[in-house]
């Protein structure tokens, strides 16, 4: 069954995915999208507050797969691609963006875009579906870390058009995954993102583990060899170029 996007753009919000997560008690319908012009409290991975001035995409999507939790680390990966196949042909990128494990995106070394998956349950513990935000830095980025579409191509795309491709490409993915998992997607992302060998380090809490990037498994997970032989599977955490 297909998604039916149903789309609210909101001038000012605090966070598309704040304003998605105080809707479920509603019990909104799969597909729910919410954007934002721009955020004021808006955030990334692990808390991270979010560069979100106009101009760029933020936009969070309501999915509620059928096999509830199961592989939901997946769907950050597939996500991540469908984002990046998306942005690769409206501004002419192909070969150029690299997929930073598990939901980056860089031109360049730098960050142009990027995905937070949050799950949410009920105060039993029942699946009530999975926030996805994705945010795209079109016409400027922070400095210190990032790059803005626009300006590194020169390709001026408006954002409603930006979003409904996005929003094709998702829904397409996003079904597939449903119906066959994550190993249609494996080979292709792992063509897109760094050289088997690449040192790298995987940040967790508190701790890290350095060694270079291997593969990435079936399920989605990374795989690091670490010196000395050991492998290592990484479900989660952060990558850190070395």
């Amino acid at each position: 069954m297909s998604v039916h996007w149903l789309i609210e753009t909101y001038e000012t919000l605090t966070s598309t995915q704040d304003m998605i997560r105080d809707r479920l008690g509603e019990n909104p319908p799969e597909g729910l999208v919410v954007q934002a012009i721009q955020q004021t409290r808006g955030r990334g991975r692990q808390g991270r507050s979010w560069f979100s001035p106009p101009g760029n995409l933020y936009l969070s999507v309501l999915l509620k797969p059928v096999n509830g939790l199961c592989g939901i680390g997946q769907l950050s990966l597939v996500s991540c691609l469908s984002l990046s196949n998306t942005l690769a042909a409206i501004y002419g990128l192909d070969q150029k963006l690299l997929l930073k494990w598990p939901n980056d995106i860089l031109l360049e070394g730098r960050k142009c875009a990027g995905i937070l998956l949050e799950t949410e349950t009920d105060e039993k513990g029942a699946f009530k579906g999975v926030i996805l935000g994705m945010g795209v830095n079109v016409v400027s980025a922070p400095p210190e870390m990032g790059t803005a579409l626009q300006a590194s191509t020169d390709r001026k795309v408006a954002l409603a058009d930006l979003r409904e491709a996005l929003l094709e490409r998702l829904e397409e993915d996003y079904q597939r995954w449903q119906k066959q998992g994550f190993t249609p997607f494996r080979s292709e992302w792992v063509s897109k993102t760094v050289g088997s060998g690449t040192p790298l380090s995987i940040g967790h809490g508190k701790t890290s583990r350095a060694g270079t990037f291997e593969d990435i498994d079936p399920e989605g997970s990374l795989i690091l060899a670490e010196p000395g032989g050991n492998r290592i599977t990484v479900s989660s955490g952060e990558v850190f170029f070395m």
